[in-house]
């Protein structure tokens, strides 16, 4: 097993001494990446069950960084400098994260 190491301030720092512990205790990191959707509780199982795909996002991207590496060079030649990503989550919300073009007369 791995460790983990932080760093907090004020506030922060505060409710992770105040729960770690517990957080620890019930393996709420582990059960995360197991994609449990029991953790929040029953009335919430049917919306988490469909909510916990972005665990699997490292293992899934992996294989586009080559294509991502190439856009970029590619990008930097024609002077582009700088991209605005915009994200909400799944493909429910991603029409949302993106301005709505205006309506035709």
């Amino acid at each position: 097993m791995g460790t983990l190491t932080y760093a907090a301030s004020g506030a922060a720092k505060h409710a992770i001494a105040q729960h770690i512990t517990s957080l620890v205790d019930d393996k709420v990191a582990t059960r995360i990446f197991a994609k449990d959707y029991t953790l929040w509780g029953a009335e919430a199982e049917p919306e988490s069950a469909i909510r916990l795909g972005w665990v699997e996002a490292p293992a899934m991207s992996r294989p586009l960084i080559g294509d991502i590496l190439e856009l970029r060079d590619a990008l930097r030649a024609e002077g582009v400098s700088r991209i605005v990503l915009c994200g909400m989550g799944g493909p429910l919300w991603r029409p949302r994260s993106l301005p709505q073009p205006p309506a035709s007369s």
